[in-house]
């Protein structure tokens, strides 16, 4: 059994020459990079395993230009995606 339990978590604070949105991007880049490597680890080292789970956490979906009081469910879908925005992580 392999667990990865961790992904980066940033409070945004002060930094002018960073965008909010660059910061956020670059931090699910490291998210995923960190997903895909142990995928490819299992593929090279663990070829035996038939099954793998990811799981995610609120933070994948939540949008702040929602209100406090919405609904969240399976089909919403956070709108500051990597695709949305052009942009590629670098592995």
């Amino acid at each position: 059994m392999l667990e990865r339990t961790s992904s980066p978590q940033v409070r945004w604070i002060y930094d002018t020459d960073v965008t909010q949105d660059t910061l956020m991007l670059t931090m699910t880049c490291i998210a995923v990079n960190g997903t895909t490597g142990i995928l490819h680890a299992i593929k090279k080292s663990a070829p035996s395993v038939k099954r793998v789970v990811i799981t995610s956490s609120f933070a994948a979906i939540i949008d702040p230009a929602k209100p406090s009081n919405y609904v969240y469910s399976e089909v919403n879908e956070n709108s500051r995606t990597l695709t949305a925005h052009n942009f590629t992580c670098q592995s």
